[in-house]
């Protein structure tokens, strides 16, 4: 894994340079419920085919959910969940991207 000097961190993109491989921080799942729907996430957005997914009347009908731009995964900012589990808001930017181009998008120029 990479070695990474803490002082020389964007705080906007400090986990940027990580690992894709590497275990997202925080663990948590966020849970959202309308009605007899709801949904079980992680604090990226994503659902990754474990317990969480989107359910119906007690049955899974999503199990994986993955968002990526450019082909990678994203850098979280931070996330919360509404105190009545009805809204909840991520905030995530992107990790470099290779365009098609052959030009270069940096990392945290999308938020």
């Amino acid at each position: 894994m990479t070695q990474l000097d803490e002082r020389k961190l964007d705080p906007a993109i400090a986990l940027a340079s990580l690992d894709e491989t590497a275990p997202r921080e925080p663990h948590r799942l966020y849970a959202l419920k309308h009605g007899d729907c709801f949904a079980v996430a992680d604090a990226y957005g994503d659902i990754r085919g474990a317990g969480d997914g989107f359910f119906r009347d007690d049955t899974r009908v999503l199990s994986e959910f993955r968002l990526t731009v450019g082909g990678r995964s994203l850098s979280l900012l931070g996330a919360s969940l509404s105190q009545d589990n009805v809204l909840f808001t991520t905030n995530l930017t992107n990790l470099p991207i290779e365009s098609t181009a052959s030009r270069q998008i940096p990392q945290g120029a999308i938020h």
